[in-house]
C-alpha cells in the first residue's frame, strides 16, 4: 500500500488560499503503518504546525505505531481533539468562512499491517465543522473495510474528477503526465509489482493535473511513501 501527496502548504484568510511553503512532507512512514493528511496545514490561530505536530505524535505514541494501525488512528484522533479544542470559539466567529456544516477542515488516513503483515488496514480520521457552524466535529476512526485494491482520497480533487471522467484537457495532461512519472517511479521502487508501479504513477498523474489547475492550494512535487509487503520495507520518493 502507499501514500501520496502534493508539497505545497498554504494559509487561508477572508476565505482565500495563500501559497505558504513549498516541499512540505504530508506523507510518512513509520514501523508498519502510514500517516498522511489533507487540509488546515498552518494556522496562527491554532496551535497547529503539520510537520511538528505530526513528529510529536510519533515521538509520544511509538508503542501504538508499532502495535497496531487502530491504536495509530485512535492516538491521532484523541491528539486531534486535544489540539482543536480550544480553538470551539474561532468557527462561530467566520475564521473559516469559506467552510460550510459538514466541511472537513483536516484529514489524516492512517493504513498499514499488523506484524505478521497478512491483512491490511486503512482508516479515516478527520475535523469539520459542526452541524450548527459553531464548533468542531470530530471524526473517530472509520475503517475502510472494502477490499484492496481501494483508493482513499482527500483534499483538492476537482480537477481529478475531471481528469478521471475524460474530460478534456485535464484528461490528456494526466495521461502524458503518467508517462513521464512511470519511468521515475520504476526507477525508484524497482522491485514492487508492475501493477503497484503503475497506480503510483497514475496517482503521480491525477496529483500533477491538480496541481496544473489549481496552484494556489496544490504543490507541483508528489511525495510518496509505500510498505513493500513482501520485503516489510517502508520507502519513499519524490516526483
Amino acid at each position: 500500500m502507499f501514500l501520496a501527496a502534493d508539497d505545497l502548504v498554504y494559509v487561508e484568510r477572508d476565505g482565500q488560499a495563500l501559497p505558504l511553503s513549498k516541499n512540505f512532507r504530508k506523507v510518512c512512514g513509520v514501523e508498519r503503518v502510514l500517516i498522511g493528511t489533507a487540509g488546515l496545514m498552518v494556522h496562527t490561530d491554532i496551535k497547529y504546525d503539520v510537520q511538528v505536530w505530526v513528529r510529536d505524535f510519533i515521538n509520544t505514541h511509538a508503542a501504538a505505531l508499532s502495535e497496531f494501525p487502530s491504536s495509530a488512528a485512535q492516538g491521532i484522533f484523541e491528539k486531534l481533539k486535544e489540539t482543536f479544542g480550544p480553538a470551539e470559539s474561532l468557527v462561530a466567529q467566520d475564521v473559516w468562512k469559506g467552510y460550510l456544516p459538514g466541511d472537513r477542515l483536516v484529514n489524516y488516513v492512517v493504513a498499514g499491517y499488523t506484524k505478521n503483515f497478512k491483512r491490511p488496514y486503512i482508516f479515516e480520521v478527520g475535523v469539520e465543522i459542526n452541524k450548527n457552524s459553531d464548533g468542531f466535529a470530530y471524526i473517530s476512526p472509520i475503517h475502510h473495510h472494502k477490499a484492496l485494491p481501494h483508493n482513499v482520497r482527500f483534499g483538492e480533487d476537482h480537477f481529478m474528477e475531471r481528469a478521471d471522467a475524460g474530460i478534456e484537457p485535464e484528461h490528456s495532461l494526466w495521461a502524458s503526465s503518467v508517462d513521464a512519472a512511470l519511468p521515475n517511479v520504476v526507477s525508484a521502487f524497482p522491485n514492487i509489482p508492475p501493477a503497484f508501479q503503475e497506480s503510483v504513477a497514475c496517482t503521480v498523474g491525477c496529483i500533477k493535473v491538480e496541481a496544473h489547475f489549481n496552484p494556489q492550494k496544490v504543490g507541483s512535487e508528489v511525495h510518496v511513501v509505500l510498505i513493500d509487503r513482501r520485503t516489510q520495507a517502508s520507502l519513499s520518493a519524490t516526483f
